[in-house]
């Protein structure tokens, strides 16, 4: 259901919250207060997790549900899983769109989750901010694998909302340029296109992959 890129972007969006172990944050004076506040945000889910992962007095368990209250934290998966539904949520009931709200938050938490506790390393390399809009932020950086002998970096990007007065939450992220929320559009939507715009199936299909999550990574090497 999702291509090669999306499923990096998915792991990139559990990624950012470990990215501090090797962060170099390039605070440049004439910042304004809402990039550096986006820049922050990062910083510190990134700074909560490894706090998760790095407690040995934690079980399995307990960093499991640690980890899925922060990721829920961070991300405002209503509003994405209302983008990623697409024109279909035009269309779609008050209940229908409620339940596939649901459903993509399980999945979305569920497989995340499971991502971040087969963290490999990548390591992660804020390199400036932009704002787009009102409210509305770009933290760009670099995704530097051990793993690749090449040595080039990949570029990310990260979208933080400003949703309430200081209220900040993690929207989107890209890898070289491929939004995932984009991604999902796409790969949602020719999901309902085989299946007769069904969204009942579509929430079926997300409730069964957050049945049974793998890392992503592990899908993609």
């Amino acid at each position: 259901m999702y291509s090669r890129a999306a499923q990096w972007i998915g792991f990139l969006l559990a990624a950012v919250v470990v990215g501090a172990l090797s962060t170099f944050w390039a605070m440049t004076p004439g910042y304004a207060s809402g990039q550096d506040a986006a820049e922050a945000f990062i910083r510190q889910g990134a700074d909560k997790a490894l706090a998760i992962l790095n407690d040995r007095s934690l079980g399995g368990t307990q960093k499991h549900a640690r980890m899925e209250d922060l990721i829920s934290s961070m991300l405002d998966l209503k509003r994405m899983s209302l983008f990623a539904l697409g024109p279909a949520a035009r269309t779609a009931s008050p209940a229908n769109l409620d339940a596939f709200a649901d459903a993509y938050r399980e999945f979305a938490v569920t497989n995340y989750t499971t991502e971040l506790s087969g963290y490999l390393g990548q390591k992660l390399r804020i390199t400036g901010s932009s704002q787009r809009a009102a409210n509305d932020f770009i933290v760009t950086a670099v995704m530097l694998d051990p793993d690749d002998t090449s040595g080039q970096p990949t570029p990310v990007s990260f979208r933080v909302l400003d949703e309430d007065a200081g209220k900040l939450a993690l929207v989107d992220a890209s890898v070289a340029g491929v939004w995932f929320t984009l991604a999902q559009r796409a790969a949602f939507s020719g999901y309902l296109g085989q299946n007769g715009g069904d969204i009942s199936k579509l929430i079926g299909y997300l409730k069964e992959l957050a049945a049974h999550p793998q890392p992503i990574t592990h899908v993609v090497r």
